[in-house]
Order: C-alpha cells, then sequence, then structure tokens
C-alpha cells in the first residue's frame, strides 16, 4: 500500500539507504532452483522497499527533510514497478511531487502528479485520481496558472461528489473559494468556503479551524 497523498487546502502551499537492486549474490550459471530461490528473494526485498515509506511514515513526514524522502521515495516507487504494484506506485509517484512542492520545484511536482493521475485512470482509482486532480490544481495555482487551476480542482470536486468522500470535497472547495478570492470573487471565496466549513464540522475535520478564520477575514475586510 502506498502512502496517501492529499490535496489539503492551502495558505500559500544524503543517498537512499538502500539500493533498489537487491545486493543478493548473483551466480552466472545458477540452476532452477537456485533461480527461482534468487527470484523469490527480489521480489520480497523489491516489496519491502516499496513499502518502506509507509512502514516509516512518521520518520518521512516529521523527520526528514523534503530533499532525503525523494531517493527514498524513488526507490519505493521503482522497486513498486518492478513487483507489478501498480496502485502503490501510483502512490509513491504522487508523493514524490508533493516533496518536489515542498521544495519549491512546482514544474517538477507536476510532471509526477500527472504520472501519478494517469496510473489513478488506468486502474481505476478514483480516489487517488482525485487526490492527483486536487495537487495538480494546487501546483497550477502557485504559477499563477489560474484557470488551469479551477479547471482541475472542479474536476477533484467531481470526483470527490462521485465517490462520498468527503473530506476531499470539502479540500476541492476549500481550494476553489482560495482562487476565487484571489480573483476578487470575494463573494464566491465565502460561498465556497461556508460549503468546506459545513462539510469539515460535519466530519470533524481540524482544517474547520483554518476555513472559520478565512471567513472571519471576509467578514472584517467586508466590514464598514
Amino acid at each position: 500500500m502506498a502512502s496517501a497523498r492529499v490535496a489539503a487546502p492551502q495558505l500559500n502551499q544524503e543517498q537512499s539507504p538502500f539500493s533498489t537492486s537487491p545486493s543478493w549474490r548473483r551466480l552466472d550459471h545458477p540452476t532452477g532452483h537456485n533461480r527461482f530461490r534468487r527470484e523469490q528473494r527480489d521480489e520480497a526485498a523489491a516489496k519491502w522497499t516499496s513499502e518502506f515509506p509507509d512502514r516509516a511514515a512518521y520518520m518521512l513526514g516529521m523527520r526528514l527533510p523534503p530533499r532525503d524522502k525523494i531517493p527514498i521515495l524513488e526507490a519505493a516507487a521503482a522497486a513498486a514497478r518492478q513487483i507489478g504494484d501498480r496502485r502503490a506506485e501510483g502512490g509513491h509517484l504522487g508523493n514524490l511531487g508533493l516533496a518536489y512542492a515542498d521544495l519549491g520545484e512546482v514544474r517538477r511536482a507536476i510532471e509526477y502528479y500527472e504520472q501519478a493521475l494517469a496510473i489513478s485512470r488506468e486502474i481505476g482509482d478514483r480516489r487517488g485520481e482525485g487526490n492527483d486532480l486536487g495537487n495538480l490544481g494546487i501546483a497550477y495555482k502557485n504559477l499563477g496558472e489560474v484557470r488551469r487551476a479551477i479547471e482541475y480542482c472542479e474536476q477533484a470536486l467531481s470526483v470527490a461528489r462521485e465517490i462520498g468522500d468527503r473530506r476531499m470535497e470539502g479540500n476541492a472547495l476549500a481550494n476553489l473559494g482560495l482562487l476565487a478570492k484571489g480573483q476578487g470573487d470575494l463573494a464566491r471565496a465565502r460561498q465556497l468556503w461556508e460549503q468546506a466549513l459545513d462539510i469539515y464540522e460535519a466530519i470533524e475535520d481540524p482544517n474547520a479551524e483554518r476555513v472559520r478564520g478565512w471567513l472571519d477575514e471576509l467578514a472584517g475586510a467586508s466590514a464598514p
């Protein structure tokens, strides 16, 4: 299982310790039995490498800077590809996009989000598709390409509603509100944030406090 990559509401928004190639001793002319055992070990090692970011989620999320996460996620994506786990591969690619976004390398992040999106659609992972669309919306917002950002966030909203993912729906509404505010459409921003807040409060999501603050700012700005 790959780490979750979620497009959350945005205010502004050494080498790998292991190799993707397990260091098993290779024989020049392996017997059928030895080849079978080696292939089993290789597959097990690849599976472990692919699952490592999940097993070390706390370390990756809280201890390592984005630059240090990248080689681990690259290894995990390669391992997932090796064992044919497309869902995990897409998750790792999406998380690589998040790591590059944290570094401010937005164009590079978009490349990984697009790869993740292609896999999500290929395997019918609707939740993954919605998250990838949301992340693309945030990325294009950060590039100042508002029209494309809105298109991706609206697609994410549509997917969220189709699959009944309330948190994703709230995130998409909140991000669309930010885009509306950036365009100077404060009435539209308020409408979207009120919808997002209703969802966040219903599911007891901590983003409710953030959106409530945005609404308070709007009310203060419009007060005589």
